[in-house]
């Protein structure tokens, strides 16, 4: 039996997540400037990146309560047989 005080994320996963959510800020950042209505490029880039940035909040969110669960349920599965 695992000890239900056992954290749900360790280093190794935190660490997966963090690279993720850095590629994912990149990615959307890169992507984003061709739907930006400015004309002068440092504009272009500071609406791009503020964009991402709320983009890879949600996806950070998103992958950490993923990430939570499927663990859980793990955990849960391998306790009940």
């Amino acid at each position: 039996m695992d000890n239900p005080d056992k954290p749900l994320i360790n280093r190794r996963h935190a660490a997966f997540i963090i690279v993720l959510t850095i590629l994912w800020f990149i990615f959307f950042s890169w992507v984003l400037r061709g739907f930006v209505p400015a004309r002068t490029e440092p504009n272009i880039t500071i609406f791009a990146v503020i964009t991402a940035s709320c983009l890879t909040a949600v996806f950070w969110l998103a992958l950490n309560m993923f990430s939570v669960v499927l663990v859980d349920q793990r955990r849960r599965r391998n306790q009940g047989e």
